[in-house]
């Protein structure tokens, strides 16, 4: 991966957890007196979002050399039993 995308997944990841955790802490205060449930539920949110983001972007960014290119030559190919 190169220097922007690197710099871009970690942006990524920087926005989506303070966005899940800044929402989690309105939560809690504004609706549930301050527990720490809606907090939990944010941070899990968080991780599967930068999970999920994170393959994503890796897909983008993929390089040609980085990709399975199918073989020409017959014994390259694999046999499969």
């Amino acid at each position: 991966m190169t220097l922007k995308t690197n710099l871009f997944q970690g942006w990524f990841i920087g926005a989506t957890i303070f966005t899940c955790f800044t929402t989690g802490n309105y939560i809690s205060e504004q609706y549930f007196e301050g527990s720490q449930i809606p907090w939990l539920f944010t941070a899990v949110a968080a991780l599967i979002i930068n999970w999920w983001g994170c393959a994503i972007i890796k897909d983008f960014s993929a390089t040609p050399s980085e990709e399975a290119t199918p073989s020409d030559n017959p014994s390259e190919l694999k046999t499969q039993l």
